[in-house]
């Protein structure tokens, strides 16, 4: 029998908080950790949490770099002390935190932590197992930079194949203004060229397929473009159960007051509440809107729930014990949310809220039978409260659609289509 393969995933936020790029990866090491021998690199987001773990049959080494390290001690402090004047202080610690990142970000001529480099670099260096194959995930690029950095130090032969989820060059997040972007342009594409270059292959979600096919055509013989490989079975693990006789509305993800702000949402159901009082929103959610959530959360403190970050396997078991999935839309539509694929795996109805009429996610709604798409537009707030309590009343009740039934229409999104992508290429 040969000998199991070993492959290792680079990226940045993994188990048990994972970013929505980590649980994608998650699905598809379930595919693969009962043929290959698995090693995740990814970065430390918590006080705590060990260096080196063995999880659910794969290895996981944590790395943690200066600014990891403040964050963490930072938000373990904000998290632990009651005192208003010692939670101000820290929380105005975070914020300098913060503003350091920020002026790196606008200063630097590339948007890559050379930091963050050497300690993926450093972890690499560290396995004794031999390594057959790397897959460094974007976000964040610096994983990429470290895979190819380790093969030219150690002449190893080992496979390159980054697998890009979001934006580098063209990403508005990174580059926190429209100037920064354009100004870092031309040295963003370079390293993109460079990744092109030294990969074995490359797999790409389709956010992807456009920005390559302008810049980069003469590469597309070695990229492959993938649906989002969240879209599989959910595991109920934590069999959470919420109360009876109400109607529970579940919401699940990262917030961002730029990108995904809830506020009309929270509006719109909040005034749907003073008409269906049997209504409760649960919030498992992280990022920087939770003083937002609060003001809401303060009126209607039975009906709406802020759970704030959870385990992966937490979040799951509450979408299963849900009856409504709400979904949040972007104000930047230019990549499609990986939460939208595991909401649809549930076979619950769905709300979407969207910022934007040409938000991606409408045309992957429209392939799903119980959805309800609706805009976020103060004009239309009155009929759009109609509309989702009339989804709501028609829907909560529905029998759920059978995960087999929805497969076919979604494989390109399944973990199985990449995780075959990757033995083939290996």
């Amino acid at each position: 029998m040969n000998e199991k393969k070993h492959i290792v995933f680079i990226l940045n936020e993994y188990y048990p908080y994972a970013s929505a790029n980590g649980i994608c990866v998650s699905k598809i090491i379930d595919v693969l950790k009962n043929t290959h021998n698995i090693t995740v690199i990814c970065v430390k987001n918590e006080k705590g949490l060990p260096d080196i773990e063995e999880y659910n049959g794969h290895h996981i080494i944590r790395i943690e770099t200066w600014e990891n390290f403040a964050r963490n001690q930072i938000k373990f402090m904000i998290n632990n002390y009651s005192n208003k004047i010692v939670k101000a202080f820290f929380i105005l610690m975070f914020r300098g935190v913060q503003l350091q990142r920020f002026i790196k970000a606008i200063a630097s001529r590339e948007n890559v932590c050379s930091e963050l480099v050497d300690e993926y670099v450093k972890s690499l260096s560290n396995i004794q197992e031999q390594i057959d194959l790397i897959v460094p995930v974007c976000y964040p690029f610096e994983s990429i930079i470290a895979a190819f950095k380790y093969k030219n130090q150690h002449k190893d032969k080992v496979k390159v194949v980054p697998y890009l989820f979001d934006k580098f060059s063209e990403s508005n997040t990174l580059h926190r203004t429209k100037w920064n972007k354009r100004l870092k342009m031309k040295r963003h594409l370079i390293l993109e060229k460079f990744m092109l270059e030294q990969s074995n292959h490359v797999l790409a979600t389709e956010d992807w397929q456009k920005h390559f096919e302008l810049h980069f055509s003469q590469f597309m013989n070695k990229i492959t473009i993938t649906g989002i490989p969240a879209f599989c079975e959910l595991k109920n693990s934590h069999n959470i159960q919420f109360e009876d006789n109400k109607i529970h509305i579940v919401y699940t993800g990262t917030l961002n007051y730029n990108i995904r702000s809830p506020r009309y949402t929270l509006q719109l159901l909040s005034s749907c509440m003073n008409e269906r009082e049997n209504l409760v929103f649960h919030m498992y959610t992280r990022g920087n809107c939770n003083y937002l959530i609060k003001k809401f959360q303060d009126d209607k403190p039975k009906q709406i729930i802020n759970h704030g970050s959870v385990p992966v396997e937490i979040s799951h078991s509450a979408l299963s014990a849900s009856n409504i999935l709400l979904s949040i839309g972007n104000s930047d539509i230019s990549q499609k949310p990986s939460k939208i694929f595991e909401y649809m795996a549930t076979g619950k109805p769905i709300i979407h809220i969207y910022k934007d009429k040409k938000d991606p996610i409408i045309d992957i709604l429209n392939k799903y039978p119980i959805a309800c798409c609706i805009p976020e537009d103060e004009d239309e707030f009155e009929n759009n409260k109609k509309l989702i309590i009339d989804f709501i009343d028609q829907n909560y009740k529905s029998d759920i659609i059978k995960f087999e039934e929805l497969k076919q229409s979604f494989i390109d999104a399944t973990p199985e289509y990449v995780a075959k992508k990757l033995i083939d290429i290996l």
